[in-house]
């Protein structure tokens, strides 16, 4: 498999033609992996990826947030090139997300940035937004919520084995896949993140394995209650949503809407699965154009109130700003 940084259409080339700076800061005593986009004079979006997942999930999205805001994403502990630990908790990774804000500048502007979080991401932020308030000024949740559907928790495997060890590159791209699989994610946004998903290894086991610590899932404390702190959050909050995810429970917005009744708009983004971003890059932009283009400070979304949708049609506007 050959890189993918020249290949895919204009929008996807353009995005990467942005580089990122890259960088590391220390949070709760470990290296953590930075990237970041845009003039940092500009109001803040902080990116935060899923579960085994790692910054440059976001390297071909940032860019198009880039002329109005100061864009960072970084890996989480385990993650990606940041350090692994011995044991992970939920605050933990909340700590370590607010320390990154801070490390990087996003909390020396006259407003705290608005975090973006995907899946597993949800969960350390939405603790920061009950307990670190001051940390940010909104909270946009990817298909992540505390609504799974039906197996899903019951199905998940807490693994306590090593990371699998392959004989070469192509052994271990061959073997990458999304958990849950995509839907029909384009070919180039695949390969982009399989290629930044894997490192070589020397030692006495020399090889390929994946960037994340493949048993920190048995050493993950998992409190608090995610619908606990849904509940209690004093910030904005919006949602957006796989129209076809494997992850949420069908009534999903429902519940939300149950449990965070006023002021909470729902995107959802039509045939994609849980990972909204990789499934359909364009749209998933689209859907975050539409909330950040009138909220939080101008959306008030009531009781029984529809909820944004992407439209159906497949035509989204080019998200790259003519030069």
């Amino acid at each position: 498999m050959t890189s993918t940084a020249a290949g895919g259409p204009a929008w996807f080339r353009d995005a990467l033609a942005c580089t990122p700076e890259r960088g590391t800061v220390q949070a709760e005593g470990a290296t953590i992996e930075t990237l970041a986009w845009g003039d940092p004079a500009k109001p803040g979006l902080f990116l935060l990826h899923g579960g085994a997942a790692h910054a440059d999930w976001w390297s071909f999205i940032a860019p198009m947030f880039a002329d109005r805001y100061r864009v960072v994403a970084f890996s989480w502990s385990g993650m990606g090139r940041s350090d692994w630990r011995e044991l992970y908790s939920i605050h933990g990774f909340a700590r370590e997300a607010v320390a990154v804000a801070q490390a990087t500048g996003l909390l020396d502007g006259p407003a705290p940035p608005i975090w973006m979080a995907h899946s597993f991401g949800g969960h350390p932020s939405l603790v920061a937004a009950v307990e670190m308030p001051e940390a940010l000024s909104a909270l946009i949740l990817i298909d992540t919520g505390g609504f799974p559907a039906p197996g899903v928790v019951e199905n998940f495997v807490y693994s306590t084995r090593a990371s699998p060890v392959f004989a070469t590159r192509e052994e271990a791209l061959a073997r990458f896949r999304f958990v849950p699989p995509d839907r029909d994610a384009p070919a180039f946004v695949r390969d982009y993140v399989a290629e930044r998903s894997i490192a070589e290894q020397g030692g006495d086991r020399p090889g390929w394995r994946w960037r994340f610590d493949f048993s920190m899932w048995s050493r993950l404390d998992r409190e608090p209650d995610m619908l606990e702190l849904l509940a209690t959050a004093d910030v904005p909050i919006a949602f957006i949503l796989g129209g076809e995810t494997q992850i949420m429970a069908d009534d999903a917005a429902d519940r939300i809407r149950e449990l965070r009744p006023r002021f909470t708009p729902i995107a959802t983004v039509p045939d994609a699965g849980h990972h909204v971003m990789i499934d359909h890059p364009l749209a998933f932009v689209a859907a975050v154009n539409g909330l950040l283009s009138a909220w939080p400070e101008k959306m008030a979304v009531g009781p029984g109130a529809s909820p944004l949708s992407v439209a159906a049609s497949g035509k989204y506007p080019d998200p790259i700003a003519a030069k």
